[in-house]
């Protein structure tokens, strides 16, 4: 039976460079392209049929900031599709990105500047939307949205027989200083991004608790530093462009600069070759790039253990007005409250699987939630691609 793989985010950047380099390892494989822009994705469709005539490529229209757009096109993918075997959940956006000067001018001449320089830690700052269904909407496209997809398509991921993956695109920017499960949303930060990207992460462990025994399995990949189209929101392409050589130097001190999208893609074109049963879950798999251009994967053991331990959120009937924090906000739709519990009895369950019995009595009438940490050495594997 011919392979599936629907890749959210494939009309620019890494999921363009993602589609391209998957038909190169299996020109059988049916590639189906889940955008927003459908001019975009008809041109990127365009371009993979110029380089592979006889691959099988659709599109599926999705928006994963909205919520009836992501519900539509879950029920358009399970009337097309009996099965998925990959589902890369590549989409995300960073709204109305700065870089502060300051920050960098003090962080450069500090012990954090190589910490800044690979993580971009401290730099830059967002200023968030709300979108239509009452949800930050860096939480809603980054994370929410795909969680949501993932409900929807259960049935076609899930078989013991067959196991089906799925792969998150994460980011060097997911710093667990950015990121309060008391304020899951990030409604009072600066930095959504790096909050979406660590709340991404920790939900890859949650669902592998839950679905691995049901032959579904989660990992999570970092592209590293890369040139698409949301760097290009931080600064003009001709800035990038003359920076570009600064760039490539910094290859002598960090593997993190891939730059290019063919690059940034080595990871979940590494994984997408693997079993993923034999994959540790608490790893995360970085796409790097040496000084001469080599590309391989690095997997970084997680230094810090995700042991999240929280008491899930109370729900207040009939009102169904949800806290977060110490903030209550209303959610548009039944659905919307439905899905957004859900993720949070998500990591709630986690909590459950990992605290110890103590803890599990806890109660609390708001959301009120405890990120603990135990410290590990880090390990680091690399694999020559």
């Amino acid at each position: 039976m011919q392979k599936v793989a629907v890749v959210t985010g494939a009309s620019s950047g890494i999921g363009s460079a993602l589609c391209e380099r998957l038909l190169q390892e299996d020109a059988s494989l049916h590639v189906c392209l889940a955008c927003r822009n459908l001019e975009k994705a008809n041109a990127t469709r365009n371009h993979l049929l110029s380089c592979f005539p006889s691959a099988d490529v659709s599109i599926v229209q999705i928006d994963v900031s909205k919520m009836d757009s992501v519900l539509r096109a879950a029920e358009e993918i399970k009337a097309r599709f009996h099965r998925l075997d990959y589902l890369f959940l590549n989409a995300g956006i960073m709204v109305n990105p700065r870089i502060s000067l300051w920050a960098f001018i003090r962080g450069i001449f500090s012990r954090r500047a190589y910490q800044m320089l690979t993580t971009a830690e401290g730099l830059m700052s967002q200023e968030d939307r709300v979108t239509a269904d009452n949800l930050q909407e860096v939480f809603e496209t980054n994370l929410f949205g795909h969680f949501v997809l993932i409900r929807n398509l259960e049935p076609l991921l899930c078989c013991i027989e067959k196991p089906s993956k799925l792969v998150w695109t994460s980011s060097v920017n997911a710093c667990k200083s950015n990121f309060s499960l008391e304020d899951f949303q990030h409604r009072q930060g600066k930095e959504a991004y790096s909050s979406s990207k660590y709340a991404t992460d920790l939900t890859s462990v949650a669902l592998n608790n839950r679905f691995n025994k049901q032959g579904l399995y989660s990992s999570v990949v970092c592209p590293g530093v890369v040139m698409t189209n949301m760097t290009f929101e931080i600064l003009p392409p001709l800035v990038w462009k003359l920076f570009f050589p600064i760039l490539w130097l910094f290859r002598l001190f960090t593997n993190t600069y891939t730059l290019t999208p063919y690059n940034g893609a080595e990871a979940l074109v590494w994984l997408f070759k693997q079993k993923p049963e034999l994959l540790d879950p608490l790893v995360k798999f970085h796409s790097c790039t040496t000084f001469f251009g080599k590309n391989y994967v690095e997997i970084r053991k997680v230094s810090r253990p995700l042991r999240v331990h929280c008491v899930v959120i109370s729900t207040v009937v009939p009102q169904v007005t949800y806290a977060s924090g110490y903030i209550r906000f209303r959610l548009q739709t039944p659905l919307t409250q439905k899905y957004y519990l859900r993720l949070r009895t998500l990591l709630q369950d986690e909590n459950r699987n990992r605290a110890p019995p103590a803890q599990k009595q806890q109660e609390a009438p708001l959301a009120k939630v405890v990120l603990q940490v135990k410290k590990r050495p880090p390990e680091r594997i690399k694999y020559l691609t």
